[in-house]
């Protein structure tokens, strides 16, 4: 990742919102550089998962905490933006990916702040912050409707979450409402 640190700095040193996809494995040092650039990191929750075991395999990592680093990142101020990796993963449910950052017992996030990272933070990684991302009046209305609080919901159960309905853009294009 340096490498591609040291290209944003020498192409507009920073200026434009770069965007760092599968940010997975990332030490302190381009923690600070990701911030200073004001890149954003597009990290998929399910690959720590993964990450950890090929990491003991593969490629070492020195310091745990450096492996998928979701806190840390956000701490140094660098934007988190989180993706299933369809179709890489055969699950575009972000339930499970939720649950994986937030009881991660070194870089666990709250709950608030990983829904955040699929919602707000994804539309902003993709420079579509003024129409998408939140529910607010002027937005495009892409959200899931579900028949119970999955906030409420306890993490062990929240993972097997479906959707009763889905809109996109304010039309329903799955389910019933």
């Amino acid at each position: 990742m340096g490498p591609m640190c040291d290209a944003v700095e020498a192409a507009d040193g920073g200026g434009m919102r770069h965007r760092v996809e599968h940010c997975t494995i990332c030490p302190p040092d381009l923690q600070a550089r990701l911030a200073k650039l004001g890149m954003v990191a597009v990290m998929q929750p399910m690959a720590a998962r993964f990450g950890r075991v090929a990491s003991a395999l593969f490629f070492p990592v020195r310091d745990r905490k450096d492996l998928a680093p979701h806190a840390r990142l956000l701490r140094a101020g660098v934007p988190v933006a989180f993706s299933s990796d369809l179709p890489v993963s055969p699950d575009p449910n972000p339930w499970p990916g939720i649950q994986v950052a937030v009881d991660d017992q070194v870089n666990g996030i709250s709950l608030l702040a990983a829904l955040k990272a699929y919602t707000a933070a994804g539309a902003y990684a993709s420079f579509e912050e003024r129409v998408k991302g939140t529910l607010d009046p002027g937005m495009l209305a892409d959200l899931q409707v579900y028949d119970r609080d999955p906030i409420a919901e306890p993490g062990s159960t929240r993972q097997s979450l479906r959707p009763k309905a889905v809109l996109v853009g304010g039309i329903r294009v799955f389910g019933r409402l």
